[in-house]
């Protein structure tokens, strides 16, 4: 099956807001089945809204196939050079954006084929990334692979065992409004174990299992922070491909019965999300932010259309591999390819963030199906994107004040996460050259 999938990257959930800080938004692309590849760039955004290019983090040619947040301020892109058994990690910490950090690992290291799972911290232990590969329910193999986010580490990487996974964090999949195939749980002897959908490939114990699991039943990770542990049960109809009539609805379900573990208490809850998910259980992305968890309201639809928006994406300096040459500009999947791809589901253009901790329920509507909160930090503060603008809110008690614009632009698009830094902000970055000697426009 063709795969289209678009992602762009982000820093950190913490937003200061103070006079002293700026905006800074992180965008690229993953256009998976298609031999293209998009550069990941970070920007930060000025007085007049506009964005100024501060560095490129990962290039085209690096071919991203892969980013996580930790959740503690760094975001960490995985490129896979081509022709090469190396993995190139492109990092972004928001107390110093604009320093590039780069890491490769060879074969040996963790940079053949790996799992890289999400992000590590806990008690005493700095954030990091793990890397992880993979084996079978109840052998539990020693190579899980550590990076510590800390550029000034010193060894920066460390190999360790499973056990690390009681401090795994996953602030869920990084994919604008929609989501594709992303990481599950299933279940061993009362315990939660990440499990890939792609294959039989486990990785580490998650914690305990939500109450009356079966030792079949397989879940969708949507979320796992210091706080809570978030998992949807997935129907039988969908994994064994049961059903009958249209594919398109027979193997689609709302999102009920969601499992959430307070972690602190050890409670589990259950609560409902306003949106589906299709036979490869993609649909819409659920982050996770403190205690709000956030969704992008989705509904099947009747027609291939999934709403207004996304009418024109684009990335400059795209690379492709088969003619060796980086375009100057292109056009990503447009609406209607990359709707098809999600069988029929229509976004209204409303976005629920709703409180774990005390069941408070916010509904944003922004009329834009290419809506999503890219942060929200503990006291309220929002920031959003609809389509090309991004804007900044706050939460008071069960209302949210009108958005005020922050940034807007043709790149705006393909920001999917944004965060607030007090590092001192560079001269703006220079306009690399493009393959054939023009410059940028």
């Amino acid at each position: 099956m063709r795969r289209v999938v678009r992602l762009a990257v982000v820093a950190a959930l913490v937003l200061p807001c103070l006079s002293q800080s700026r905006l800074y938004l992180v965008a690229g692309s993953i256009i998976l089945g298609e031999s293209r590849y998009c550069p990941t760039r970070l920007y930060v955004a000025q007085a007049d809204d506009s964005v100024s290019l501060v560095r490129e983090v990962l290039p085209a040619r690096d071919r991203l196939i892969d980013l996580r947040d930790d959740l503690h301020g760094t975001l960490y892109t995985i490129g896979a050079p081509q022709w090469t058994e190396t993995r190139e990690l492109s990092m972004v910490h928001a107390a110093d954006p604009a320093a590039p950090d780069t890491i490769r690992l060879t074969k040996d290291e963790g940079g053949g084929d790996f799992m890289f799972a999400g992000g590590a911290a806990g008690p005493g232990r700095p954030p990091a990334a793990v890397i992880g590969n993979s084996g079978h329910l109840g052998t539990p193999t020693p190579d899980v692979l550590l990076i510590w986010a800390d550029p000034a580490a010193r060894p920066r990487t460390e190999v360790t065992n499973w056990g690390v996974y009681r401090w795994f964090q996953y602030g869920g999949q990084v994919n604008g409004p929609f989501k594709d195939d992303g990481l599950g749980a299933t279940m061993h002897q009362g315990r939660a174990y990440l499990w890939h959908p792609g294959g039989d490939l486990y990785f580490g114990d998650l914690g305990p299992a939500p109450p009356g699991a079966g030792p079949d039943q397989l879940y969708d990770l949507l979320a796992d922070n210091e706080s809570y542990f978030v998992v949807w049960p997935i129907p039988g109809k969908m994994l064994h491909g049961l059903g009958s009539g249209d594919v398109a609805t027979a193997l689609m379900a709302r999102l009920d019965g969601v499992e959430v573990l307070e972690k602190r208490s050890g409670v589990w809850v259950r609560v409902d999300l306003p949106m589906y998910a299709n036979v490869t259980f993609s649909g819409c992305t659920v982050r996770i932010f403190g205690d709000w968890l956030v969704t992008v309201e989705t509904v099947p639809s009747t027609s291939q259309s999934v709403g207004k928006g996304w009418e024109a994406l684009r990335s400059e300096n795209v690379w492709d591999p088969r003619s060796n040459r980086t375009d100057q500009r292109a056009l990503l999947p447009s609406l209607d390819q990359y709707g098809a791809r999600f069988y029929r589901l229509y976004l209204p253009g409303k976005i629920e963030m709703l409180n774990l901790a005390d069941g408070r329920k916010i509904t944003l509507d922004t009329e834009q199906m290419d809506s999503e909160v890219l942060a929200m930090s503990s006291k309220g503060d929002v920031l959003y994107r609809s389509y090309d603008k991004v804007f900044g809110a706050s939460i008071e008690g069960t209302r949210m004040t009108a958005g005020k614009l922050l940034a807007q632009g043709d790149d705006v698009p393909e920001v999917h996460w944004a965060f607030w830094s007090s590092a001192p902000v560079p001269a703006p970055a220079a306009r690399a050259k493009a393959d054939g000697g023009s410059l940028w426009r």
